[in-house]
């Protein structure tokens, strides 16, 4: 087939046209090829070492922590002292002062089924004290106390409420927020453990162990 445009037939011309997209289609189709290969390699070497680095810091946390307190019995009977029970956090120093390890327990929160009679009299009490006075002031305030988007209040603001107990001056009010205290209890707990080093300043630097601080 000859390849000068203006002697070739209208055939010839689709025929080569079609040819052309074909190796064009092909070429991108190889290039995709080659993208996913290499994308998927890069993933499988970068997601594999982090799965492996993963596994092994949980598992070092998990042995530092159980040794730390294993130490920290170890003080007491070294002392000649009963272990004291529910301590939360503690920390063990180097001989030099220039080394301490801390690890600590903290506890996740939250309010029981009781929380909803407390918030509902607290809604109550400032309704009943503050909307006739202001109501401007007093939707500005149920605003700032109510959860985006539910119409609920926000357990944490109301139980801030505390400070103003003397200003607000209800008894109920007093009753709903010792109510809205006992409801906040501890669910869940977790363990924490972070190293630091003392710097030629004296302050204390801590070990980054957090990817977004490196």
């Amino acid at each position: 087939m000859s390849t000068d445009i203006s002697t070739m037939s209208a055939a010839d011309l689709k025929a080569a046209l079609k040819k052309k997209q074909a190796a064009e289609k092909a070429e991108k189709a190889n290039a995709k090829q080659s993208y996913d290969k290499m994308r998927d390699s890069y993933i499988d070497t970068v997601f594999g070492k982090m799965e492996d680095l993963s596994g092994q810091l949980k598992e070092f946390k998990s042995e530092s922590v159980r040794l730390g307190i294993e130490l920290h019995t170890k003080m007491y009977e070294t002392l000649g002292r009963a272990p004291k029970e529910g301590i939360d956090s503690y920390t063990l120093t180097s001989a030099d002062g220039i080394r301490k390890v801390s690890i600590e327990r903290q506890w996740r929160c939250e309010y029981d089924e009781t929380s909803t009679v407390a918030i509902e009299t607290i809604r109550t009490v400032l309704r009943e004290k503050f909307e006739g006075r202001n109501k401007a002031m007093y939707k500005i305030i149920d605003d700032i106390l109510i959860k985006n988007g539910t119409g609920d209040y926000d357990e944490r603001l109301v139980a801030k409420l505390r400070k103003h107990e003397e200003a607000v001056d209800d008894k109920r009010f007093s009753e709903a927020l010792d109510i809205l205290a006992r409801a906040y209890r501890p669910t869940t707990s977790q363990m924490y453990i972070r190293a630091y080093r003392r710097d030629d300043g004296g302050k204390w630097r801590d070990l980054v162990m957090n990817w977004s601080a490196m």
